[in-house]
Formats: structure tokens, sequence, C-alpha cells
């Protein structure tokens, strides 16, 4: 482990690596849509009581990403040809370890990616349950047919794309940002466009809503266009 800390490159800036990394961030943060589901499942539905639900996950979750990151750069630093499998596939189950904790990790990987997918397709299911039914509730054989279609049609897009971090790129700088921060800002600002009495906090809150808004508009934008030109060969 002495030797991999020596032969890390910490804090390496570049313009590249902040426009790439950054959408994996946003897609790492797409929470949002499960935001209603948490809240229907507290005792205590208050602002104050999903506040620290929100705070206490995000601090579990970025723990946890930068454990996870700090130790598998670490681990593969002293052998190039891992590390070269890894940077060209995009793809950290692609990679072959020949330690039994990676493998252990990579199975947890899986299992957490599995175990996932229910709270993933809540949300479209009731979306498409809204749009279908109406206010009718499905039966459990419509619930169970609905939530394998929705499975499958991901399956086959999953199997169907030979990189899954150009999605996740993609994804990160057009879509996500939209559904978790851009659209959610500007219904805070319309909402309180009009309130009377603003209090101090209120103007705090609005004045960091538009510095969030325009950073990731600019970001997103930013990492879309040298994504593609990536891809079509124009080094920058």
């Amino acid at each position: 482990m002495k030797n991999n800390l020596a032969k890390a490159d910490y804090f390496v800036v570049t313009l590249k690596g902040l426009t790439g990394s950054i959408p994996f961030v946003i897609f790492a943060f797409m929470y949002q849509p499960s935001v209603p589901i948490i809240y229907n499942e507290l005792n205590k539905k208050t602002t104050s009581s999903m506040r620290k639900v929100l705070i206490f996950g995000s601090v579990v979750v970025v723990s946890l990403y930068i454990l996870a990151a700090i130790f598998g750069y670490l681990g593969i630093i002293s052998q190039p040809a891992l590390l070269d499998t890894l940077i060209s596939k995009s793809n950290i189950l692609e990679v072959n370890y020949d330690n039994w904790a990676f493998n252990i990790a990579v199975l947890g990987l899986l299992f957490t990616v599995i175990a996932a997918v229910p709270i993933c397709l809540l949300p479209a299911k009731d979306d498409f349950e809204t749009v279908v039914f109406g206010e009718k509730k499905m039966t459990t054989c419509q619930n169970l047919i609905v939530t394998v279609s929705f499975s499958m049609v991901c399956w086959v897009l999953a199997i169907s794309i030979p990189n899954i971090s150009d999605i996740i790129s993609i994804l990160g700088c057009t879509t996500n940002p939209l559904s978790g921060f851009i659209f959610p800002i500007v219904f805070f600002l319309k909402i309180y466009k009009d309130e009377e009495n603003k209090s101090k906090r209120l103007y705090t809150e609005i004045v960091l809503c538009w510095i969030t808004l325009v950073f990731i508009i600019l970001v997103s934008l930013m990492s879309f266009v040298l994504f593609v030109l990536g891809k079509v060969g124009i080094s920058y």
C-alpha cells in the first residue's frame, strides 16, 4: 500500500478531467425522483425531517463514493495493465482483478445495481400508472407486467450500448441536470417570485439558486460540447 501511495498522482486537475467527471457526479446524485417516495414513507412528514434524511443520505453516499474511488485507484495503480484496461473500457466490471477483495467488491456492486432497479423503476411506474390508468390503481398482475416490461427495455438498452460511460456522460450533461437541478430551481424561483415580505434567508436561497442554475447550465453545455469534440476526434 505504501508503494501505491507513492506512485499515485494526486490533485491532477485538467479541463478534460473536469468536463468528463462532472457529468458522472451529476449522474450519481440523481436521487430527486425518489424524494417523493421517501417523503411518503416518513412517520413525521415535515421539511426539517426530510432535510435531515437527505443530508444524512448524501453524506453517507459521498463517503462511500470517496472510499471506493480511493481504494479502487490505489489497488490498481501498481498494475499498469489493469489501469489501462479500466481507462480503455470505462467499465470496472471488465477489469480482471487478481485480488479476492476486489472480486467481492465487484459482486457487491452487482448486487447494489440489481437491488436498486425497483426503486429506480418506481417513479416511472407511478407516472405510467397516472397517464394510462388515471385515478385507478394497477392490479398486481398489471404491476408485474409493467415492471418486467420496463426492466426488459432497460436490459436490452444496456446490452446494446458498447460503452456505458458515453451514456452516463450524455445523460449527466443533458437530461439529468435538467430534471435534477435546473427545473427544480426554476420552479422554486417561480413559486417565490411574487412572495411578499421575503426574509433574508429566502433572499439568500434565491441568490444561491441563481448561482447554481448558471453554473450547472454552463458546465453542462461545456461538457456536452467537449464530449462531442472528443468523439469526432478533435483534441482539446
